[in-house]
């Protein structure tokens, strides 16, 4: 009995052990999933005890108990039903099993895509200094067709459409990120987002790049 005591005991470390240090994601997902912990409460979880019975997970100050349904029947059990949970987990949360971990920038003729909405951005920055007589009216009575007052009006004119475009787009590309386990906030999700804001539907195209990939790599692991 002392040594089925010691084993059970040593499978019980290994688990907190390997959860807490590879995992915490998937505890954020039970908390939110099966405790009903809001994604600020379940943030920077760790696992603090597992019996066959269930987990003891504690984040933000607050333990929650999520248990086993039913009950698991050996420790041998533990595993898959931890990797059952975390797939329910994920589905009720809408969560995808491909998850964004790096930042891509534009490539290619997205870098012309972004040069260009940055250039308009910066001429509706710069419009308080078109006015007769600056640098900038004389370069514009030069250049562009229509002149300085064309450049004004089309400028002027387009940007609220421009902005409720690019503010839309920033706003799916939200939630796309977070069903890829980026977190709202963090530095990879300004990255990303800001990035988004500028060029748009590139960045859209990246992302699915990336996450074509990464279910093309999750396949060869099956085979």
């Amino acid at each position: 009995m002392a040594s089925a005591t010691a084993t059970d005991e040593a499978r019980r470390n290994r688990i907190v052990a390997h959860m807490n240090q590879s995992h915490t994601r998937e505890l954020t997902h039970y908390l939110r999933h099966f405790a009903g912990a809001s994604r600020r409460a379940a943030s920077s979880p760790s696992l603090c005890d597992v019996t066959l019975q269930g987990m003891r997970i504690r984040a933000g100050g607050n333990d929650y108990a999520v248990p086993f349904t039913p009950p698991l029947d050996a420790w041998d059990d533990a595993k898959g039903r931890i990797i059952e949970m975390d797939a329910t987990a994920r589905r009720g949360l809408g969560i995808s099993d491909v998850y964004i971990t790096e930042y891509v920038p534009p490539q290619g003729t997205d870098i012309v895509v972004f040069g260009a909405v940055v250039a308009y951005f910066t001429s509706v920055a710069s419009l308080p200094w078109v006015v007769p007589g600056s640098s900038f009216w004389r370069i514009l009575t030069a250049v562009f067709p229509g002149g300085p007052e064309w450049f004004r009006w089309i400028v002027a004119i387009i940007f609220l459409p421009v902005l409720a475009i690019h503010l839309t787009e920033a706003f799916f590309f939200d939630r796309k990120l977070q069903r890829h386990g980026v977190d709202r906030w963090s530095g990879l999700w300004w990255r990303w987002v800001a990035t988004c804001f500028v060029e748009g539907v590139c960045s859209f195209r990246r992302m699915n790049n990336i996450i074509a990939q990464k279910k093309a790599q999750k396949e060869d692991k099956k085979h």
